[in-house]
């Protein structure tokens, strides 16, 4: 009796826990009818443990129609059990894989700045060395500046392009992932526009019938008042069911996120230390045009000083960008940590240097493992403790069933010791001590 209980219990546990995770895997997949998911799975869920628990009692005895159809119901269940239960746990490692995606964006990002903080540092330095390097009245080395200054300003976009367009691409990338989850509202919204429209055909070419089964109404082929009130119902419903789903596409194309507004303000970044670029460069040049045939001397010092101060001030930017890449790193290096084993069953598969497509299997098919495992194996423990319970009750019938109807031809006595020393009992007397004695000693194991 006991292992029966412990068995119900571990079904109900395995069970109840395989629910929750189905459930909410599936309100992940259908984001849009939350409440509706869940109170459905649940429903679902006990619906399918009295199904499986009832085929058992009553499997000889149940018609073979509606048996068949309770086994595919159960298999059915199971299976949308699984699939719930495999979107929550690929939800929880894509969220988890998405913070490692976009600490790594932040890390290029980084790195991305210090190479233009370092060129423009470089570019500083050159000045320098060409200030103090200059000749006195040395215009041709001042006409030399220049030209080096004005190449600088023309390639100064076609320099900062490639950078702008990896930005682009994670914009892209982002765009074309909200696309996705937008599709199945316009698929729906495609949907209801192509019922209206069926509907105003039918109503243009009088095809009662045709009306009345769009809106669901009786097929009489008679417009009376009750179908015209079905087809104002109808076509109200379908556009505030419309006007929802434009609200939802609205809200996920609006929602904020993350990596475009990473990439958007990387962007405006870049274009502003091009502009910065430029204009600096622009400045340069015309001081040095105002120097031409002249002597240097005298600004020289002024334009050394000013591009010392350019330097002192792109030095303490750079030493802020690296102490925000090293806590990116660390940030980093801790997801790294948190998906290390995934990577070592990975490697344990495959071989060293797993790639990241052969990580992501190794998850898939760790997930599938847990899934296989997961509700399967607590419908079987429910159908484990029926047949306990079954064997239990099947037990105490016998016993009740020997004792109440004793065998009166057989009441001859026999020599029995008990307790009290040896004594001459009927038969019946005999069998009524030895079924306690098994009872007893059942009760004890």
């Amino acid at each position: 009796m006991q292992l029966a209980v412990i068995t119900l219990l571990s079904a109900l546990a395995i069970s109840g826990v395989a629910a929750y995770y189905s459930i909410f895997g599936l309100a992940k997949i259908f984001s849009a009818a939350v409440l509706p998911i869940i109170i459905m799975g649940v429903v679902l869920e006990v619906g399918k443990l009295v199904t499986a628990s009832w085929l058992y009692r009553n499997w000889k005895t149940c018609p073979l129609l509606l048996k068949t159809y309770f086994v595919s119901a159960v298999v059915v269940l199971m299976f949308i059990t699984s699939m719930g239960i495999f979107g929550f746990l690929s939800s929880a490692h894509i969220e988890q894989t998405l913070g490692n995606q976009e600490n790594q964006s932040k890390i290029l990002r980084v790195e991305e700045e210090i190479q233009r903080t370092d060129y423009l540092i470089d570019a500083a330095e050159e000045k320098i060395q060409d200030l103090e390097s200059a000749d006195i009245n040395f215009s041709d080395g001042i006409q030399s500046q220049i030209d080096r200054e004005q190449q600088r300003i023309d390639t100064a976009y076609e320099r900062a392009d490639p950078q702008i367009k990896s930005q682009m691409a994670i914009i892209e990338r982002e765009n074309d992932i909200i696309e996705n989850r937008v599709k199945p509202y316009r698929d729906e919204i495609a949907n209801i526009d192509s019922r209206v429209e069926q509907l105003d055909k039918a109503i243009e070419e009088n095809n009662v019938r045709i009306i009345q089964r769009i809106v669901g109404t009786i097929v009489d082929g008679s417009y009376g008042e009750e179908t015209a009130s079905k087809v104002d119902y109808f076509r109200a419903q379908q556009l505030e069911e419309r006007d929802k789903l434009l609200e939802k596409i609205d809200e996920l194309r609006n929602k904020d996120n993350q990596n475009v507004d990473s990439a958007m303000d990387q962007i405006a970044d870049i274009r502003e230390t091009v502009r910065q670029e430029i204009t600096d460069s622009n400045a340069l040049i015309q001081r040095l045009r105002s120097q031409l045939g002249a002597p240097v001397n005298d600004n020289k010092l002024e334009l050394v000083a000013e591009q010392r101060n350019i330097i002192d001030t792109l030095e303490d930017k750079l030493d802020d960008l690296n102490l925000e890449k090293f806590d990116l790193e660390t940030s980093y290096r801790q997801l790294e940590a948190e998906v290390g084993p995934i990577k070592y069953i990975a490697e344990l598969a495959i071989g060293n240097n797993a790639s990241e497509e052969a990580l992501e299997n190794a998850v898939k098919w760790i997930i599938l493992l847990i899934v296989f495992v997961f509700d399967p194996l607590a419908v079987l423990l429910l159908i484990a403790a029926n047949m306990n319970f079954v064997a239990v009750k099947n037990a105490k019938l016998a016993v009740e069933n020997s004792i109440d109807a004793p065998n009166l031809d057989d009441a001859e006595n026999v020599l029995m010791k008990t307790s009290d020393g040896w004594q001459r009992l009927d038969r019946t007397e005999k069998r009524r001590r030895d079924l306690n004695e098994t009872l007893k000693e059942n009760k004890e194991t």
